[in-house]
Order: structure tokens, then sequence, then C-alpha cells
């Protein structure tokens, strides 16, 4: 696939994050808070990083009770403290947004009890009929 060719359809939304750094074995984790620019199910954009990220490296994202794990697929150093990066998640089945998103081919599919439980009225609640 060519460089800059996205492969999800993206959705603008800022949402704050606490973002992990995995390092090396043995060091202990670093923490920032951050924000998305733009997410999709698959994974985001990321702004506000007071760190420079580098492709291949992994991180944990938290959003609410919420935590993943993503790849960084690239990024960019905009100023001294701001840096932006684009991330795809290690979980494609894993939703930490909690936010609705458009339809898309990765986005995890319904199974067929949920569609049918959700259609379902409970008779309590149905009109009744009279006959006669």
């Amino acid at each position: 696939m060519p460089e800059g060719t996205q492969r999800c359809s993206r959705t603008r939304m800022v949402l704050p994050l606490r973002v992990w750094l995995n390092e090396q074995p043995g060091e202990t984790l670093r923490t920032q808070l951050a924000h998305t620019l733009d997410i999709s199910h698959i994974g985001s954009r990321l702004g506000g990083l007071r760190t420079e990220l580098f492709p291949g490296q992994t991180i944990s994202l938290q959003r609410g009770q919420n935590k993943a794990s993503f790849r960084v697929i690239w990024s960019k150093r905009l100023a001294a403290d701001e840096n932006q990066a684009g991330i795809e998640a290690l979980d494609y089945g894993k939703n930490i947004w909690a936010v609705e998103l458009p339809p898309s081919p990765f986005a995890p599919k319904e199974s067929s009890t949920r569609s049918v439980t959700s259609r379902f009225i409970p008779l309590a609640a149905q009109p009744r009929m009279r006959w006669g």
C-alpha cells in the first residue's frame, strides 16, 4: 500500500487519553496525557504528545476504564515539545473510544443473537388487541 494511504475512513474527534510508553525490560513505564485528532475502528491519529514516538514502537492507551495496546505507524515532530503519531490497534476487536463510529469493514460484526434480541419487544409492552 502506498505511503499516506488510509485503510479505513476516519472520524474527526478529540478525546482525552492517558498514554503509556512501553520501555525496555527493567525500566519503569512513563505516562503522559494526550488526545486524539481523529479515530477509526483500527487506530487513531494522536496529538499533544510531549515525547517523540517511533514507528514500530508499542504503546498503551487508556480512555476512561478502557485500555488497549497500539503500534506506532508514523510520527511527526511539530515543535520542541509537540508531536503527532499515527497508531493502529494490536487488538482490532477492542474499542476503547466508547463512541459510535460509521460502519467499517474492520468493525467487529454483530452476532445474529444480538440483532434478534434488540428487536424483541417484551409482551407487556406490546399493544393489546381486542377481538369481538
